[in-house]
């Protein structure tokens, strides 16, 4: 990282991060280009859950290759200035590389659904097979992280 002032280090900062974003934004490797998708999600015990179809590209492309980056942004504010060259952007983000692990048992997708709402602050929900039967859990067990703030 180039601008190491900038870097957070400590793995409890960096798992606050992780339960406080609202989107996390996945990389998945297609070709001719990378697919980017943005989903909802959960965070618990060094792993990234979400929910999705049990068809489409996102799941054709984790098929392929479960290997994923994500970014997380939990703010971005623009710092205007009286001269170009002394904008800014306050910010913090938090990224990472992961390997997707596809859930399909009802066991696998409720707990994660529960991590997925708790995450947003209902807890306590309860899923049943019929309203998981048409949809899979993708886990992602987090492989590397790295953050950076330019806040102040």
């Amino acid at each position: 990282m180039r601008r190491s002032e900038r870097e957070i280090k400590d793995y409890k900062l960096l798992e606050n991060l992780l339960k406080q974003g609202e989107v996390i934004h996945l990389a998945l490797a297609d070709a001719p280009y990378p697919y980017l998708v943005t989903v909802n999600y959960g965070y618990r015990d060094d792993a990234l859950y979400f929910h999705c179809a049990s068809q489409g590209r996102k799941i054709d492309l984790l098929k392929q290759d479960p290997k994923v980056y994500f970014q997380i942004i939990l703010r971005n504010e623009l710092v205007r200035a009286e001269s170009a060259c002394r904008w800014t952007t306050k910010f913090t983000s938090v990224c990472g590389e992961a390997d997707a692990v596809i859930q399909e048992s009802h066991a696998e997708k409720r707990k994660a659904l529960q991590i997925i709402m708790g995450h947003y602050g209902l807890h306590d929900s309860e899923f049943t097979e019929n309203m998981t039967k048409n949809m899979l859990t993708v886990k992602l067990n987090i492989v590397s992280l790295s953050a950076k703030s330019n806040e102040e």
